[in-house]
């Protein structure tokens, strides 16, 4: 499951710094949100009441303790 997923996905969330798209990032130990244009980063939690199909489509295929 986590072994075969993707690392990267990208999300319709807007970045709260610039509006563009943010991209869900996990590395070995979390996930967090990033945005490709500004470089803004914040964590899941920030944006857990807005989450859209893919970052949960993205979440449904990790550990819970990288969330």
């Amino acid at each position: 499951m986590a072994f075969s997923s993707p690392r990267t996905t990208e999300t319709t969330l807007p970045c709260d710094a610039c509006g563009n798209t943010l991209l869900a990032e996990r590395d070995c130990r979390k996930v967090i949100l990033r945005c490709s244009v500004c470089g803004a980063r914040y964590e899941v939690r920030a944006y857990a009441s807005r989450m859209d199909a893919a970052l949960e489509r993205f979440l449904e295929n990790l550990y819970c303790d990288r969330i």
